[in-house]
């Protein structure tokens, strides 16, 4: 018995680490992320002012018409990349572009020909601003605009105001950020390897201490 509870406590130990490390990995690009926009000493400009809202009318299907499989891939305003498939032949082909949950305040950049899913998807092309530095952008907005309710965002979302700083400069925050974002990538990679990891040797400590 003594080794069965030593064997727990050394898995649960485990799998909290990796939980921790897990957290943390995402931690440190939104606090990068945050850093960046609230030092960045550039002109302000208002988003509604510097982007095209493209229409999804005549590319969009209803949630319960998506399926598992299909000819060209769903993109909604979910966390989840790929919200399933379509065989309609309705697909967005002028990408990329930035996706911007309206419900959910998803961010998204969709490089790839696309169908709308469902309701509140935004689809938008910035002008004067490079485009990851756009997303970069409304990726730090969340934190002002996610309140927690069920409500549309896109309304405040537009009048709100972004730095401007040159093209040049986009770049670089651009540069920085995927770099940082790739570590932390990686952290969380590892991360995920050790849960899984952990989980099996609990799971492995309990079938063996039923098989006694």
């Amino acid at each position: 018995m003594a080794k069965v509870e030593a064997g727990l406590k050394e898995a649960d130990g485990l799998v909290a680490h990796f939980k921790r490390l897990a957290a943390l990995a995402d931690d440190t690009f939104k606090a990068e992320l945050d850093e960046t926009f609230s030092t960045l000493n550039a002109p302000t400009v208002k988003l509604g002012d510097v982007c095209e809202v493209v229409s999804v009318r005549g590319h969009q299907i209803k949630q319960n018409e998506i399926k598992p499989v299909g000819r060209y891939p769903v993109v909604s305003q979910s966390e989840r990349k790929i919200e399933g498939f379509s065989d309609e032949p309705i697909v967005i082909t002028d990408v990329p572009l930035i996706l911007f949950g309206d419900h959910t305040c998803c961010v998204k950049f969709i490089d790839f020909p696309f169908i709308v899913g469902a309701d509140g998807t935004k689809l938008l092309r910035p002008h004067k601003m490079e485009l990851n530095y756009f997303r970069y952008c409304l990726e730090d907005a969340r934190k002002s605009l996610c309140d927690g309710k069920y409500r549309r965002h896109f309304s405040d979302l537009i009048e709100m105001e972004f730095p401007l700083p040159s093209l040049d400069i986009q770049r670089e925050i651009v540069g920085k950020l995927e770099a940082v974002k790739a570590r932390c990538k990686r952290l969380k990679a590892e991360a995920e390897r050790g849960l899984k990891a952990a989980e099996a040797l609990r799971k492995a400590v309990l079938a063996e201490a039923f098989e006694q």
